[in-house]
């Protein structure tokens, strides 16, 4: 599937708008297994008369859909940039600016403003870290809204003194290409950070699940009991 979008005229704005909206792009696969890299995102080419802010836009929100623009942009011609708060476990939290304005998942937040992570943790866990776009954690409530979309991951531990819960029996583990679940009997559910449900397991024993890099919810039923584990696939 490919979308062609050219000679419009459309703004960064515009066009950062579009590629949000995007859905999920599956990618066929060639003969040799291997995904073609051909452009199927056409946003400018020559010859138009209303030629598209392309390079002025947010490519890597089209990236992080799975399409592949023909252009890149580097979101110089917003002010604006997305921000996305993927799910937690443990507890729910708020994004806040100075001025107390609260910016929620999908919202478009000024570039560069200071923004402060607000955390409501469940009751025996506390707010340990985030990072931003899968990066390496830092401990701080506190961030610059970076220049382009933006996935914000917030991460709670349980506070000192409290027992563990006993999950040994349930292991979801990050590989090399995918992960894979270790449960005696269980229903694995992996869904994107969209929210949409990607793939469905029965496991007994152990199961393994392809996915492309990126960051998943893996809710795994077992024992009458849900559990609901974030995973990071590189």
């Amino acid at each position: 599937i490919s979308l062609g979008i050219s000679g419009n005229g459309l703004t960064a704005d515009q066009l950062n708008t579009i590629f949000y909206h995007l859905p999920v792009r599956i990618a066929p696969e060639s003969e040799d297994g291997s995904t073609p890299a051909q452009a199927n995102l056409l946003l400018s080419q020559s010859g138009d008369r209303a030629e598209n802010a392309a390079r002025l836009s947010d490519t890597s929100i089209a990236l992080d859909r799975q399409w592949k623009p023909n252009v890149e942009g580097n979101n110089s011609g917003s002010d604006t940039a997305y921000l996305d708060l993927l799910p937690t476990m443990f507890g729910t939290f708020k994004v806040v600016d100075e001025k107390g304005t609260e910016y929620t998942h999908g919202s478009k937040v000024p570039k560069y403003v200071h923004l402060t992570i607000v955390p409501v943790p469940d009751e025996g866990f506390e707010f340990k870290s985030y990072s931003l776009n899968g990066e390496s954690a830092v401990e701080s409530k506190n961030f610059d809204m970076p220049g382009i979309y933006t996935k914000l991951n917030v991460n709670f531990v349980k506070s000192a003194g409290i027992d563990a819960v006993e999950t040994s029996a349930v292991a979801v583990t990050p590989c090399e290409g995918g992960l894979t679940i270790t449960a005696d009997h269980a229903l694995a559910r992996i869904y994107n950070a969209s929210g949409i449900c990607l793939e469905e397991l029965n496991v007994a024993g152990s199961a393994n699940a392809a996915l492309a890099p990126g960051y998943y919810i893996v809710v795994i039923i077992a024992d009458g009991k849900t559990l609901t584990r974030p995973v990071i696939v590189h």
